[in-house]
């Protein structure tokens, strides 16, 4: 008799043992379980953030320089500025001389708004541009892509825009393209 109660109480102990460790593997994968829950969350917040960077190219050996702020959600382009500084030519410090800054940026603006591809350019909706003179030595010409409103099929189809490659760029998800700027020689602004 004391061999079966003690048999019993043996295999209630180990029933026991066992109940308890299966408690705790539960407990764990119910752990597990919101963690895994959360994930999406978590991946979900990521998609849902607006991640702007800006990436600065040193200069070229004329002095010009090229800055891209890059604006994305996820794996989607919301903006895009491209501002390049440059020096000014000698026909246009001459101008400055003989009019001074402010009437050389008004003759600046009309000469821009006769040439087609510019004024065509600027007609688009979701895109911007602009040049200005900063001073007697350099110019600032800055343009903005709106992706939420920029119609990229028309814009690839105009002059204006045929070195940039709209098309191919929006292929690329933001990070590719941040990253195949830095491996040509940007630099991340912080």
């Amino acid at each position: 008799m004391k061999k079966i109660l003690l048999g019993l109480g043996l295999s209630v102990a180990l029933l026991a043992g066992c109940g308890h460790k299966k408690t705790e593997t539960n407990s764990n994968a119910a752990d597990k379980k919101e963690i895994s829950n959360n994930l999406p969350i978590i991946d979900n917040a990521k998609q849902q953030e607006v991640i702007t960077r800006t990436l600065v190219f040193p200069k070229d050996e004329r002095g010009n320089q090229q800055s891209q702020t890059v604006t994305y959600q996820g794996e989607h382009f919301k903006r895009l500025v491209i501002e390049r500084l440059t020096e000014t030519d000698d026909e246009m410090k001459e101008a400055i001389k003989q009019m001074g800054l402010e009437e050389a940026q008004k003759s600046l603006n009309e000469s821009l708004e006769q040439d087609a591809d510019y004024v065509q350019a600027r007609g688009l909706q979701g895109f911007s541009g602009s040049v200005t003179i900063l001073n007697e030595n350099e110019l600032k010409m800055t343009s903005n892509y709106d992706f939420e409103s920029l119609d990229i099929e028309k814009a690839a189809a105009m002059p204006y825009f045929q070195n940039l490659k709209l098309k191919e760029m929006i292929k690329l998800t933001p990070e590719e393209y941040i990253n195949n700027l830095l491996m040509n020689g940007a630099e991340e602004q912080k």
